[in-house]
């Protein structure tokens, strides 16, 4: 019963009506790997901000980057779930080439970054078997496979009124 007052609160809360980029470097820090350690700023790479606005338009079906090798991608799409956790969580797959890409993406990126936003770390389950390295039971799950895709299998894990956000970061280099 506690979970349900709770989720109703949140869904219910007064939100910010702040882009997603300026949410983003009011919340975000960023450490790991990237150059630019500290408060997240796309006065660094400013091309993020227009991707984000896009994300964050709900009109928007899909978003395309093809972009240069280091040029934030990873960074910009993480930066955006967390927005997305923060604001309106989403069902979401987070989907890479292999298994072991996926689990030390989870360990050494994106579960660090959760845990240092405070909106979002505030909707971490305390429970560790609904947050586990390859399935975050609150967020979403990484998938891995030679040819991964998002299908119509994949989605019925998910409960039947989510909006599922698929994110695709896969290596160009990956076979096809």
């Amino acid at each position: 019963m506690q979970e349900l007052i709770e989720a109703d609160r949140v869904c219910w809360a007064k939100r910010e009506k702040l882009p997603a980029w300026k949410w983003a470097e009011q919340n975000i820090t960023l450490s790991g790997a990237t150059p630019y350690k500290g408060p997240y700023r796309t006065s660094y790479t400013p091309y993020v901000r227009g991707v984000l606005d896009a994300l964050e338009d709900w009109r928007t079906h899909t978003v395309v980057l093809a972009w240069g090798s280091q040029t934030a991608k990873t960074t910009t799409l993480m930066t955006w779930l967390n927005w997305r956790q923060a604001k309106h969580p989403p069902a979401a797959l987070w989907v890479m080439p292999t298994e072991a890409l996926a689990r030390s993406f989870s360990e050494s990126r994106l579960q660090p970054m959760f845990r240092a936003c405070q909106p979002v770390a505030a909707t971490i389950p305390e429970d560790s078997d609904r947050w586990k390295i390859l399935e975050m039971h609150s967020l979403f799950a990484l998938l891995y496979g030679r040819r991964p895709c998002v299908q119509p299998a994949t989605r019925n894990q998910l409960p039947a009124t989510a909006p599922l956000s698929p994110i695709c970061d896969l290596p160009s280099s990956q076979p096809t």
